[in-house]
């Protein structure tokens, strides 16, 4: 309880001035500098108005998406793939959409984001009845076998999300392995479907992961790392921009700015997720 307030006290003081500091640095980046970047993966989570962090008002989802579609052109998995890949090149500023968990409230926006030619990534937590509610940190309704094939039908491509959202800095290498093995073979069995791509719980990793994750036969792995995405870039740690509720309208527009990108993590010292 106490590191809760202290938390929560933390979190009082520092996001109104994480805010202006992230405001400062997109105007630097935009008008002195000019500065900008060219592709990015943004993550969600949950699209609803309750009270979770993560959950992100569907108004508000849909403000920003539309503020993205007027800047960037929406990318699907496999076009980030082949970009990285030196396959294909995007010719144009460039945006993922990933949500992660595999929440029953995306389905509230399937429609609007088909109508905005939108395939977003979703990564899925294989082992439902299973899964690490201590890690997830809420009791939500995940999306069900046929669920996910609706959002299949609607252009959504799906990965692993690992078995039960388990602590990757808390399982042993023979942990990781089922985490990382057994829920491919598991969504591959169950959709029929090649999985390709995974993304770490909490965005928690070592090496050691990553060499788990090649000898599985995934291409991509997404983290929270506040890294520029580059096409040079290490394929198993790619960056993503986490969005949640404390992010106003105009300090998600400067999210995207890289000064931003590259002071995130400062605040993440004293921000479970910024």
């Amino acid at each position: 309880m106490k590191q809760n307030k202290q938390l929560f006290r933390y979190e009082n003081v520092l996001i109104p001035i994480r805010k202006i500091v992230y405001l400062v640095l997109c105007f630097y980046d935009q008008y002195i500098l000019k500065n900008y970047n060219k592709t990015f993966v943004v993550c969600y989570h949950s699209i609803s108005s309750d009270d979770w962090r993560f959950s992100i008002n569907p108004e508000n989802f849909k403000k920003q998406i539309n503020y993205l579609s007027k800047n960037y052109q929406f990318i699907n998995a496999d076009q980030l793939l082949n970009y990285l890949e030196n396959k294909d090149n995007l010719s144009k500023p460039s945006i993922l959409i990933c949500f992660d968990d595999g929440y029953k409230d995306l389905l509230s926006i399937k429609n609007y984001l088909y109508q905005k030619n939108i395939k977003p990534l979703l990564f899925l937590i294989s082992k439902t009845k299973g899964v690490n509610r201590k890690e997830l940190k809420n009791r939500k309704q995940l999306l069900n076998k046929n669920d996910i094939k609706t959002l299949m039908d609607f252009g959504w491509t799906i990965g692993s999300h690992g078995l039960t959202h388990s602590n990757f800095f808390k399982l042993n290498k023979l942990q990781k392995e089922s985490e990382i093995i057994i829920s491919k073979k598991t969504l591959e069995k169950k959709f029929r479907v090649d999985i390709k791509y995974f993304s770490f719980p909490k965005g928690n990793y070592s090496i050691e992961d990553i060499e788990i994750l090649r000898r599985a036969g995934y291409k991509l792995a997404f983290s929270m790392e506040d890294r520029i995405l580059v096409q040079q870039i290490n394929p198993y740690i790619i960056p993503r921009i986490g969005v949640d509720k404390t992010h106003n309208f105009n300090e998600f527009k400067s999210l995207f700015s890289p000064s931003v990108i590259k002071v995130r993590n400062v605040f993440k010292k004293f921000l479970s997720y910024v």
